[in-house]
């Protein structure tokens, strides 16, 4: 899959032992807002080693993220979890700005000092 995300977070680095050959395994993570739909959706991408060092993941940065998802069971829970494969900038120009901003109109005074709110 594929998807244009903003990234509004950057999680903490994992760092665990390889089960096949005992090796240093490094899993990151970052949050991204997706940026072509009508309602905005949060998801939790994770990469390992490779994937995330050559992407420059940057808050507020966009990226072209390829992914996979797998769900699996762990004491009668399921979790899922969206591995990223490849991850390429898209724009990075709006680095390190806040991720949201609402702007919203003031009250008017109408006659009979009472307000009307405008909608935004």
């Amino acid at each position: 899959m594929e998807l244009t995300v903003r990234v509004e977070r950057i999680l903490t680095e994992q760092c665990f032992t390889s089960r096949k050959d005992g090796s240093e395994v490094r899993k990151y993570g970052f949050v991204g807002v997706t940026t072509n739909e009508r309602f905005e959706k949060r998801i939790c991408f994770y990469a390992f080693g490779e994937t995330w060092a050559g992407a420059n993941i940057v808050v507020g940065g966009t990226y072209e993220v390829s992914f996979d998802v797998a769900s699996r069971e762990y004491n009668g829970r399921w979790y899922t979890e969206c591995t990223c494969w490849k991850i390429s900038a898209v724009s990075a120009a709006n680095a390190q700005t806040p991720v949201r901003q609402v702007t919203v109109a003031p009250p008017t005074q109408t006659n009979n000092n009472s307000y009307n709110v405008v909608p935004f």
